[in-house]
């Protein structure tokens, strides 16, 4: 089962896997950093900010066609982080990578 995350959300991944310079970011500074790559990698003219605005947080207007067979839909696509939590996992106060020895 994934979970969406809301923007204020807090990830901890490790530093090797990071989209941005920390092991600890909300999903806002995610956002935010891939769209700025994004542009940067594409150039200045492609993704300005109304555009990494729509792709991040509005949503770009759009049709679908999904696999139901039910034809197009009409609607909004934006880019998004999903939580997907193990199942046999328990819960700790802090993720792994920040915990102290005691």
């Amino acid at each position: 089962m994934e979970i969406g995350l809301n923007l204020f959300d807090v990830v901890s991944v490790d530093k090797t896997k990071s989209l941005v310079s920390s092991t600890t970011f909300k999903v806002i500074e995610a956002t935010v950093n891939t769209a700025n790559r994004l542009r940067d990698s594409y150039g200045r003219s492609q993704f300005d900010s109304d555009t990494i605005n729509e792709w991040g947080f509005k949503g770009v207007d759009c049709y679908v066609l999904q696999a139901d067979g039910e034809g197009w839909k009409k609607g909004k696509v934006r880019l998004s982080l999903a939580f997907i939590p193990d199942e046999t996992e328990e819960i700790d106060e802090q993720p792994p990578s920040t915990q102290v020895d005691q």
